[in-house]
C-alpha cells in the first residue's frame, strides 16, 4: 500500500508515477524527463470517467505517446489500488479495466493487474540485475561507478547460480574487494 500511495496525487491514482517506479526502480531504466513544454499536470477529475479513460490522451497526443506508451500501460495495471493503496474493483462505480503492458524489456507483453504484473517482473533478468544494483547501492552507500561492473556482474552469477537465493546475495555482497576497501575519493 505505501508504494501505490507514495506514486498517486494526492487525490487519485496516478499511472504515470506508478509505471515510472517501475522502470526506474525495478528494472533500473532511464527514462527522460518531460519536455518543458508539456504541461505535467494530471488530468482533471471526472466522476463519469475512469482513470484509464481520462489517461487515454497520452496515447493520443503525438508528442505524449513515445514516452507514455512506457509508463501509463503499466501504471494503469495497478488501478486496483486506489490513491492511498487500498485495493478497489470499481472507480466511481465503473469497472476497473486493470490490464497492462510492459514494452522494451526483456518480458515483453501483456498482463492483468498487479499480480500478475509482479510474475513478470519475478521472471525477468533485467529486474534481477535492477534489484542487484539497488542492492550494491543500498549496502555501499553511493551508487556503481564503471569500475564496479565487475562486482555487479559478481553479484548476479551469485545470485543466479543460487536460485534467486538473498541470503547469498548478502553474503556475496560482504565477500567483494568493494566491501573492504574504500576507493579513493569516496566520502567519509
Amino acid at each position: 500500500g505505501a508504494v501505490m500511495a507514495a506514486t498517486a496525487k494526492i487525490n487519485q491514482t496516478s499511472p504515470v508515477l506508478r509505471g515510472k517506479f517501475v522502470r526506474e526502480h525495478l528494472l533500473c531504466q532511464t527514462l527522460p524527463p518531460p519536455p518543458p513544454e508539456v504541461n505535467a499536470e494530471a488530468p482533471t477529475l471526472d466522476p463519469k470517467l475512469t482513470t484509464r479513460e481520462r489517461f487515454a490522451q497520452h496515447s493520443e497526443v503525438s508528442s505524449c505517446a513515445n514516452c507514455h506508451r512506457l509508463l501509463d500501460p503499466v501504471g494503469l495495471g495497478m488501478e486496483n489500488f486506489d490513491a492511498v493503496g487500498r485495493f478497489r474493483d470499481n472507480e466511481n462505480g465503473l469497472a476497473l479495466d486493470v490490464s497492462g503492458k510492459l514494452e522494451d524489456t526483456d518480458v515483453d507483453g501483456t498482463f492483468d493487474g498487479v499480480f500478475d504484473l509482479s510474475k513478470k517482473l519475478a521472471a525477468s533478468e533485467e529486474a534481477q540485475r535492477c534489484m542487484v544494483t539497488n542492492w550494491f547501492r543500498f549496502a555501499y552507500g553511493r551508487t556503481e561507478s564503471d569500475s564496479d561492473l565487475c562486482f555487479l556482474h559478481q553479484l548476479d552469477a551469485r545470485l543466479v547460480k543460487s536460485s534467486g537465493n538473498l541470503k547469498e546475495l548478502l553474503v556475496a555482497t560482504t565477500s567483494l574487494d568493494a566491501f573492504f576497501y574504500r576507493r579513493a575519493g569516496d566520502a567519509q
